[in-house]
């Protein structure tokens, strides 16, 4: 009998931590609006007004965007970072025509979320200086 009861008691522990993770789960929201065409990971993303979800505390952190003509899910390419002062912004860097997301920083979150431009294709001999332009993000958390 006391072996019965210490494995329902371990199971009820153990359903109580899946509980309390899955009540942590926290989803981010927001929105951002594109003056130029950019690449975020392998999505092309015209200019436009944007929402996105994302769920921080899960591996991947999967970012959802939606527009009026595009959609796509996106993960970072070289992982995260704190980010625990400023404003949450959308960072894109440009090279030429082209614009590439760099970081998504979430503050609410207190991370950055950091995605790199595609690999270039042949032989890079030299690179010129990147602009950096910040896209503000309005951002709400919730479930």
């Amino acid at each position: 009998m006391g072996t019965i009861r210490r494995l329902s008691l371990a199971a009820g522990i153990v359903a109580m931590l899946f509980a309390a993770s899955v009540a942590r789960a926290e989803e981010y929201r927001g929105t951002f609006t594109l003056p130029i065409e950019v690449r975020w990971g392998n999505a092309t993303l015209p200019p436009g007004d944007y929402t996105f979800v994302l769920e921080a505390d899960k591996f991947p952190q999967l970012a959802t965007i939606r527009g009026e003509k595009t959609a796509a899910m996106v993960m970072p390419t070289r992982g995260a970072g704190p980010a625990t002062s400023g404003k949450s912004a959308l960072i894109l860097i440009r090279a030429g025509n082209q614009g590439f997301v760099r970081q998504l920083r979430l503050v609410e979150a207190g991370l950055a979320f950091n995605y790199g431009p595609p690999l270039p294709k042949g032989r890079l001999l030299a690179q010129g200086p990147e602009l950096i332009q910040r896209i503000p993000v309005r951002v709400s958390s919730g479930k």
